[in-house]
């Protein structure tokens, strides 16, 4: 009796490793292949160039003067030097994008001093900033509307200003001060925001995220020499959490998952797949699996991605990179990894 219980046992015990190897097989088989998932850690913003990666990094969420911020450059091996360190400059909203002749990095953020009121500049080659002047204005973002014009979101995310990098010059095209209440569409400043959290520019379009729950539209009118704000998506049901756009300049937004934009009715469809999948088993239990598991560089280590856990994504032609605060990935042919 004693050797048949001892029998029973090997068998149980043989069937649960087999099962927890296939299981281990299965997850491992099912990986995603990353180019390289580095743990950077707070990543407030970043740009890419010539395929390197420039990202405004922090130990701590709020880059306080304990976790001073550096710009941290990642080559095209994935490997991580430090370019700079921005003492008590830089804190918890700001942008990065480059120059118009490619050779600086400029520079916005928010802090409650005159600091925060100024685009700084600064070079690849040096360790020094020289800043431009601007008006009076807290600033918290900035993008490229073309060659040497910029978007500047300011005055606590409520204004758009065009920044005309040769002339050093800043104008208010829409927007006004902050107000309390609803958002309203319409020209410059009889237009309103509440708070523009995302903004991305396609073909001279500016497409920003008001309060989360916004998606909406700015437009140069030449007929009136004013810019136009609409509404394009209001009270989403879903925090729209970015905004980015494809090889392709199609408008895509990342929410609970990542949407395709449709112009033709303003809706949002599904575009990337999906970061999970419910079962029922036999017991009536749900049971969720992850779909995006991604192999780390060492051995045997895995990871996975979350729509809900992403900060930003941005597509640079092939390539796909996501930032997610605790890994910063880069994925070669997204399309075919994520793309439904």
């Amino acid at each position: 009796m004693k050797k048949i219980v001892l029998l029973l046992t090997a068998v149980i015990c043989y069937i649960s490793c087999k099962k927890e190897e296939n299981s281990q097989k299965e997850y491992v088989e099912d990986a995603i292949i990353a180019e390289y998932a580095i743990p950077l850690g707070f990543c407030k913003d970043f740009l890419v160039k010539d395929g390197e990666i420039y990202t405004l990094y922090s130990n701590s969420r709020f880059g306080d003067s304990e976790s001073p911020l550096s710009i941290k450059k990642i080559n095209k091996k994935g490997e991580v030097t430090i370019l700079s360190r921005i003492d008590n400059l830089f804190y918890s909203d700001m942008g990065m994008e480059l120059s118009p002749q490619k050779d600086s990095i400029y520079l916005v953020t928010n802090p409650p001093t005159s600091v925060g009121r100024k685009v700084y500049a600064l070079p690849f080659n040096s360790n020094r900033e020289k800043e431009y002047t601007t008006p009076s204005e807290m600033l918290t973002n900035i993008r490229q509307l073309d060659e040497n014009k910029y978007i500047l979101v300011g005055n606590r995310q409520s204004r758009l200003l065009l920044f005309d990098a040769k002339t050093k010059s800043c104008t208010y095209i829409a927007g006004r001060a902050p107000i309390r209440g609803g958002i309203k569409d319409g020209k410059g400043n009889e237009a309103s925001f509440h708070r523009i959290d995302k903004i991305v520019i396609i073909n001279k379009v500016i497409y920003v995220v008001d309060t989360d729950k916004n998606l909406r539209k700015i437009v140069y009118d030449a007929a009136s020499d004013s810019y136009n704000v609409t509404t394009l998506i209001a009270n989403s049901p879903q925090d729209l959490r970015d905004i980015f756009s494809d090889e392709d300049n199609n408008l895509l937004v990342l929410s609970d998952k990542v949407y395709k934009f449709d112009p033709t009715n303003n809706t949002l469809l599904q575009y990337f797949i999906d970061d999970t999948k419910e079962e029922i088993t036999a017991e009536g239990r749900t049971l969720t699996t992850n779909l995006l598991k991604v192999k780390l560089s060492q051995p045997n280590s895995y990871t996975q991605i979350s729509w809900s856990s992403v900060n930003r994504i941005f597509i640079d032609k092939n390539n796909l990179y996501i930032d997610n605060t605790v890994h910063f990935f880069k994925f070669s042919n997204y399309k075919k990894i994520f793309v439904k």
